[in-house]
């Protein structure tokens, strides 16, 4: 009989809480040793897959997106820089700012819209 997915994933964390190498949980509960180290991998790697997937979604989620229509500077001797918002709004950027200020602060400005 083949074990599905759900039973392997049991008998994975079975093994993991008993404490015995894998060639002795395989024999106690009577299952392929090879199977039984192939599925933790498998496991394994689709659990690394998920928590990526999820990192992706959540970074995602978290992207301010201000849609830009004009990014001027520097003029002469001026090295600060100006963004134009779709909506016409301006945010005159100094030399000195700072990424994770400005970073916030366009956050807050697509809130705002």
């Amino acid at each position: 009989m083949r074990l599905r997915r759900e039973q392997w994933a049991k008998h994975v964390a079975r093994w993991r809480e008993s404490g015995l190498v894998a060639r002795e949980y395989a024999a106690t509960a009577g299952v392929n040793l090879h199977t039984l180290r192939a599925w933790k991998y498998a496991l394994a790697d689709e659990e690394r897959a998920s928590v990526v997937a999820r990192s992706k979604a959540a970074a995602k989620r978290s992207r301010v997106t201000v849609p830009l229509i004009e990014v001027r500077g520097p003029n002469r001797g001026d090295e600060r820089f100006e963004l134009e918002l779709v909506d016409g709004r301006r945010l005159r950027v100094p030399p000195s700012f700072d990424t994770e200020t400005l970073r916030r602060l366009l956050a807050a400005l697509a809130v705002a819209a």
